[in-house]
């Protein structure tokens, strides 16, 4: 993998990290009320329960990603990444370009276990 290719995968994953940082803090503002929609009737009440559990489930998503795309800044700063931390083999381009924080190359995340 080439200077620039690292480097316009650094800026991805920044990008990304960012986003998603701004997205679980508005996220945990509404989950907790701040927002001020828990001062509506019952029926709205009822609504906005059925939608946090969805809500709970993108920020518990976004969570994980923030912590996928972290260790892929640290395999950056290391000079791991591009290389799959199972087998060792380099992650294929494409895959990377498709997905920058992964930690596998396509082989590995076949048998890896959900």
């Amino acid at each position: 993998m080439t200077r620039i290719d690292l480097d316009e995968g650094r800026g991805a994953l920044i990008e990304r990290l960012q986003e998603l940082t701004g997205r679980e803090a508005a996220l945990a503002v509404h989950l907790r009320g701040e927002d001020g929609r828990r001062e509506v009737d019952s029926q709205d009440a009822a609504a906005y329960v059925m939608d946090d559990e969805v809500l709970e489930g993108l920020d518990d998503a976004a969570r994980k990603e923030i912590r996928m795309i972290r260790a892929a800044l640290q395999r950056l700063e290391d000079g791991t990444y591009g290389f799959c931390v199972q087998c060792g083999n380099e992650i294929a381009p494409g895959r990377l370009e498709a997905i920058p924080a992964t930690p596998l190359c396509v082989a590995c995340a076949g048998t890896a276990p959900e």
